[in-house]
């Protein structure tokens, strides 16, 4: 198996960094560059990334955030934002209307940019060495962090990456399962899911007994689908979405 593959599957989300190691600026690049270099749709490159090393707003964002760990101690906290604040440009330099408002097509499109080149960062983080884990509860406080970090219009916080050196001390976290193949691969046909395979996916992580779960897989995801946020529809069509 080489490197690449071992990286990959031996992902896990840490959430216990030593606060105050810092990253080489040669280490720090090296991932901004490998996450550049990601899959983009049309090289459109929809996003922005802010790079968090000022413990002052780590601190204000660790607050803001239900008091997630991780991005306080991290060694750099990165802001995946959506954008098209260049493709806005582009638009009126070629006297071309720009019109992206309720356009679904466009925040798939940007999202899944920003999804890959999170990805390639997360995974080039750990090959160093590096603990990582994302924080999609940046949207949760996203108008605040668009105001903390000047972010314009045309752009949005979609998913946080904290990365830093792992506190061997603090940190429990183990490979967790996945679904078993037959769940969600399908050969020539969409494979399909059954009450039975939730119920031994349930099973399975419970066996796993994971710390930080206090619910069940499926009772965790009912809750979560029970309501719809929708703050975050409102934010980004203050934001031109």
């Amino acid at each position: 198996m080489n490197e690449v593959i071992s990286t990959i599957k031996e992902h896990r989300s840490n959430r216990n960094f030593i606060k105050g190691y810092k990253l080489s600026k040669l280490e720090l690049d090296t991932i901004l560059d490998c996450a550049k270099q990601a899959p983009s749709w049309m090289n459109g490159q929809h996003y922005n990334i802010i790079v968090v090393d000022d413990q002052t707003i780590k601190d204000r964002l660790f607050e803001l955030s239900m008091r997630n760990p991780h991005i306080q101690t991290s060694s750099v906290f990165l802001i995946f934002c959506i954008d098209l604040t260049r493709h806005s440009l582009a638009s009126k330099k070629h006297s071309k209307n720009f019109d992206i408002e309720d356009n679904v097509d466009i925040l798939i499109n940007s999202t899944t940019d920003v999804s890959l080149a999170m990805q390639n960062a997360a995974t080039v983080a750990e090959s160093l060495g590096y603990g990582t884990v994302f924080c999609g509860g940046v949207r949760v406080i996203a108008e605040e962090i668009i105001e903390m970090l000047n972010i314009p219009k045309y752009s949005f916080p979609i998913c946080g990456l904290s990365i830093g050196k792992l506190d061997e001390e603090l940190t429990t976290e183990r490979v967790k399962p996945r679904f078993n193949a037959k769940v969600n691969v399908g050969y020539n046909s969409y494979p399909s899911s059954t009450l039975e395979d939730i119920d031994e996916y349930n099973e399975t992580l419970e066996i796993f007994a994971e710390a930080r779960e206090t619910k069940l897989w499926s009772q965790k995801f009912a809750d979560v689908y029970e309501k719809n946020n929708s703050k975050t529809k409102e934010i980004l069509k203050k934001q031109g979405f």
